[in-house]
């Protein structure tokens, strides 16, 4: 439990799940606190309640319960375990290292390394562009004359010679200084005529620059191959993106700012015409999943520096609230919400096109009915029942139903409750 999300151990409990309670002595709590700091290492002392069981004649349930613990990998006696459902088992060797590396990453992280480079090999524009940003964003002390060593130095941006450091060169360096040592840097952008990446490639750039550098080509890239709508709302002529500006630049940012540049490979944008895919090497750091983004969580950067840098500029807000601005972004603008995806090697974040829709699963292309993307559009600005969503679209309630489950069986729509008082909500049930 200490090796993931955390739990409880209840004794006094039957293995039907009935509460029979036990005898307990003064002493038992301590015991248990003994035996978990004589087998556990690192040793963590669990939080140990005793509750009465009423009718028991003085039997008592004992709860001991740990959260999530900071300094993972934990050892029993000398070996490593996880939770698997309801089943405990030997945590496997690749998932051990991740956790190790992780309980390093806070004292030899790739962003804080020694580049070897100088000075010459920083973007001073790009440097000056970042402080005069900070400064309009109000999110930065920095004297409007500041050079480019006080930026710097600032942000944690030099290692104890001065120098530039990796984060450094990452953020601002010039493409000349990168040579063969920084291959992670830049980005692969992609437009494709279909929704496989085989199919007809209509334009393909690979971006060789620093991180700032790369986000602002990769976000005119998806401009200039996705197409504006445009109405006639009276006399006035309207139109605007697609996909939402913001939801196409959060994805870059969560790419470019979380991203393990320790993996080999380069951020990877894919314009298919059913969807936009920004594929980022590693997986979910810290025990994330896929499904913590589509809920509130905190925010624990995987590159605290470089990510500083972004919030500074005012790219991300820092807070982990980014995925949820992007679901609620593509809901206000009528079109489908995001899926994300992660494997050991990379994580994947799926942004629907106008008029389609992605399973949460697999971020497959799933084709609905007119009334059909009504309904989950509206479900995108909060959950409804059943009658409400038969007015909005001014059908039968049978109808209504079928068409609900249909969706549901996509994976699309799920529902809390039952009868005429249930409530359907977007996603699946996993919130």
């Amino acid at each position: 439990m200490l090796n993931g999300q955390g739990g409880s151990v209840v004794f006094g409990v039957n293995p039907n799940g009935k509460v029979i309670g036990q005898e307990v002595a003064d002493k038992t709590p301590a015991d248990v606190a003994a035996v978990c700091q004589e087998t556990i290492f690192p040793a963590y002392p669990p939080s140990i309640e005793r509750v009465k069981v009423p009718g028991r004649g003085g039997r008592e349930v004992l709860s001991t319960t740990v959260p999530s613990g900071n300094m993972k990998p934990y050892q029993y006696k000398g070996d490593y375990y996880v939770r698997s459902g309801s089943t405990t088992m030997t945590m496997p060797p690749e998932m051990v290292l991740r956790l190790v590396l992780e309980r390093a990453h806070a004292f030899d992280r790739w962003e804080t390394s020694e580049s070897r480079r100088e000075s010459d090999d920083i973007d001073t524009e790009e440097v000056m562009r970042f402080r005069d940003d900070a400064i309009a964003a109000d999110r930065a002390g920095f004297d409007p004359k500041a050079s480019v060593s006080d930026i710097l130095r600032a942000m944690n941006l030099l290692d104890d010679d001065d120098r530039p450091n990796r984060g450094a060169v990452a953020l601002f360096g010039k493409p000349a200084s990168f040579r063969g040592e920084y291959t992670v840097l830049g980005c692969h952008l992609v437009a494709v005529d279909g929704i496989h990446l085989g199919e007809d490639i209509r334009d393909l750039q690979i971006i060789e620059n620093n991180i700032f550098a790369s986000l602002d080509r990769a976000a005119q890239f998806c401009e200039d191959h996705l197409y504006r709508w445009r109405r006639i709302n009276g006399w006035i002529a309207q139109s605007g993106p697609e996909i939402p500006v913001e939801v196409i630049r959060e994805a870059l940012a969560n790419a470019f700012a979380h991203r393990d540049y320790a993996v080999a490979g380069r951020i990877q944008v894919r314009v298919y015409s059913d969807r936009v895919e920004v594929v980022s090497p590693g997986g979910l750091p810290f025990g994330l999943t896929p499904a913590d983004l589509y809920v509130p969580h905190g925010s624990r950067p995987w590159n605290p520096n470089i990510m500083a840098c972004f919030f500074r500029r005012g790219i991300v807000e820092q807070l982990g609230s980014g995925t949820l601005r992007m679901i609620r972004l593509c809901a206000e603008a009528g079109i489908g919400r995001p899926v994300f995806a992660a494997t050991g090697a990379e994580v994947i974040c799926s942004i629907p096109r106008s008029g389609y829709w992605l399973a949460p699963k697999g971020g497959k292309t799933v084709d609905v009915t007119t009334d059909e993307a009504k309904v989950l559009t509206r479900l995108g600005e909060g959950p409804a029942q059943r009658g409400e969503l038969a007015d909005l679209l001014g059908l039968w309630g049978p109808d209504v139903w079928a068409m609900l489950n249909k969706l549901r069986e996509y994976g699309l729509i799920h529902v809390d409750g039952h009868g005429r008082g249930a409530y359907w909500s977007l996603g699946p049930g996993t919130r």
